[in-house]
C-alpha cells in the first residue's frame, strides 16, 4: 500500500503533471466563464437572431482564448 502511495504522491509532484493539471483547470475556468457570461449579457434591444449571433460570438471568442491559453500553458506555440 505505501508502494502506491508513494508513486501517487511522485506523479502529483512532477512539475509536468502540475502543469497538465493547471492547464486543465485553465480550460474548465474558461468553458464555465464563457457560459455565464452568455447566460448574463443583457441584450434586450437586439432582435433575436442578432442576439444569438452575438452570444454565439462572444461564447467562441472566450473559448478559443481559453484554449490558446491551455495549450501555450502546454508549451504549444501557435
Amino acid at each position: 500500500m505505501a508502494s502506491i502511495w508513494e508513486k501517487i504522491v511522485t506523479f502529483f509532484s512532477s512539475a509536468q503533471t502540475r502543469t497538465y493539471l493547471f492547464a486543465a483547470l485553465v480550460l474548465l475556468a474558461g468553458l464555465l466563464f464563457a457560459r455565464l457570461l452568455s447566460r448574463r449579457l443583457k441584450l434586450n434591444r437586439l432582435h433575436p437572431q442578432h442576439r444569438m449571433l452575438v452570444r454565439r460570438a462572444i461564447v467562441y471568442l472566450v473559448v478559443l482564448t481559453t484554449v490558446m491559453w491551455s495549450l501555450r500553458l502546454l508549451g504549444v506555440g501557435m
